[in-house]
């Protein structure tokens, strides 16, 4: 690895960690054995998202025994979900190639220089695809039914929506708006502000330590799920221009108020009921463009205060071997993170 880390030939690992204490040590060296000498340069960002049991100072004790190791630790101050932390990752991340993977060593990182090759070969998303997945059928079937869905609304061409190993160019990511529960999601997203996205099938291993964040039978993530595929819907085909949306309804709405009048007896015993279902008709119009319209400003505020980011960051521990590979003391802390500072 160089002295002084490069941008422009580096990696930014990004790791969302949630009451993982069991995992955090052997998947440090593993990352470790994957970059060393595959990767130019790198970084490891954990971003400890909230932990109520010793991750954190699994985190701690690492950056003191594996002090040469690149690793950047960022403490949420609560639970603020994994696609809160992966945006945390995003915004601290230094490199122009960034990866994520999940912090329950399920993801096999031996699979990131693969992921990197088919970056280099042209891709701006790399996709990991669990074929041979892990888990019983309640996590297996509402992944391939969203992953149908997806590919239905948006034409994603990816076979696993929800395999948080994937690698990245930074400036695809840096055009993402991050919020919610839309991580499971990020690939669409990706595709919607012209991204070109590969796949590639990775490995998935069994989870020997810890437990799952999603509870037993995931009734609750698939609701979710649910939810969160009709704002997909609507993000990637008006992201920008939500006025459009509602034009179109506006739309609807006018049409049916002509189609009313124009096909109605306006003698007969129920022209009130007639005058006044057009009126509503025409009202429902009306509104929905002028909601149109004040979403229209929303989104255009919106996307000045997402450039700046939301500060979810109690506090930023860097490792000795992050602070002599990124010369950290020329610039200080990561533009857009609170509460950080160094260790």
């Amino acid at each position: 690895m160089s002295e002084t880390a490069s941008p422009q030939n580096a990696v930014s690992v990004i790791v969302p960690t949630l009451n993982e204490e069991g995992n955090v040590a052997p998947l440090i060296e593993e990352l470790e054995r994957a970059l060393d000498g595959r990767c130019q340069s790198y970084e490891i960002i954990v971003v400890d998202d909230g932990s109520t049991d010793k991750t954190l100072s699994r985190l701690e004790e690492e950056l003191e025994t594996r002090s040469h190791v690149p690793l950047r630790v960022l403490q949420h101050r609560t639970n603020f979900g994994q696609t809160a932390a992966l945006a945390t990752g995003f915004r601290a991340a230094r490199a122009d190639v960034i990866v994520t993977l999940d912090g329950d060593l399920q993801n096999d990182p031996a699979d990131i220089p693969g992921l990197l090759t088919h970056l280099r070969e042209g891709a701006d998303v790399v996709c990991g695809w669990r074929r041979q997945r892990q888990e019983g059928p309640i996590r297996q079937i509402p992944s391939l039914l969203a992953a149908r869905v997806v590919r239905w609304l948006t034409g994603l061409e990816v076979h696993d929506v929800g395999c948080t190993l994937r690698a990245y160019r930074r400036e695809i990511v840096d055009d993402l708006d991050l919020w919610g529960e839309m991580h499971r999601f990020i690939p669409a997203l990706c595709l919607a502000v012209g991204a070109r996205i590969d796949e590639m099938e990775v490995a998935h291993r069994p989870r020997f330590k810890g437990e799952t964040k999603y509870g037993r039978t995931g009734l609750r993530r698939m609701f979710r799920v649910l939810l969160d595929l009709v704002t997909l819907s609507v993000v990637t085909r008006y992201r920008g221009r939500p006025i459009r949306m509602y034009g179109w309804w506006a739309g609807g709405a006018a049409l049916a108020a002509v189609a009313t009048a124009a096909t109605a007896r306006f003698a007969g015993p129920d022209t009130g009921t007639i005058v006044g279902l057009c009126l509503l008709l025409a009202y429902a119009g009306a509104l929905l463009l002028g909601v149109g319209a004040s979403a229209e400003l929303a989104a255009r505020s919106y996307a000045g205060a997402a450039a700046r980011g939301p500060g979810y960051v109690r506090r930023e521990l860097r490792s000795d071997g992050w602070e002599k590979q990124w010369d950290a003391a020329r610039d200080g802390s990561v533009v857009g993170l609170t509460g950080s500072g160094r260790r």
